[in-house]
């Protein structure tokens, strides 16, 4: 079926005919950018775009490009997480595309998952820290 700028309009509570001549511009662009980034994830799972399923493509299409419109000049955030494990804080800082958008079309890897195209989970680890007191 493939993504239409209305659809986009839609998403974001608008109507196709409210938008000014760039911002059609740019959707169409982000949509084509989206779609780019699909086929060439396929090719990493030795897929073809064709082998996806056409709804679920769509759906991430959309969600990924109405991201990019509502927060166009979002970046990428840090965040610092500390965990105490028996009165040990581990602290670790990240880098990571923000909720609202990275500055440009990005998937979830949830959206990933859906179209197939996420590695598996692998093992996580377990073990145990050694400390002394």
């Amino acid at each position: 079926m493939g993504v239409t700028v209305a659809q986009v309009a839609q998403e974001l509570g608008s109507d196709e005919a409210s938008l000014t001549s760039l911002q059609r511009a740019q959707y169409e662009s982000w949509i084509i950018r989206a779609t780019h980034l699909i086929e060439r994830r396929c090719v990493l799972f030795n897929k073809t775009f064709a082998d996806l399923d056409p709804d679920t493509v769509d759906e991430v299409i959309l969600l990924a490009v109405a991201r990019r419109a509502r927060q166009p000049q979002s970046g990428v955030s840090s965040y610092a997480e500390s965990v105490t494990v028996d009165d040990i804080i581990i602290r670790q800082d990240s880098k990571y595309p923000d909720s609202a958008g990275y500055g440009d079309i990005w998937f979830a890897d949830e959206w990933w998952r859906w179209l197939g195209l996420m590695p598996p989970e692998e093992a996580g680890w377990c073990g145990s820290l050694r400390y002394a007191r």
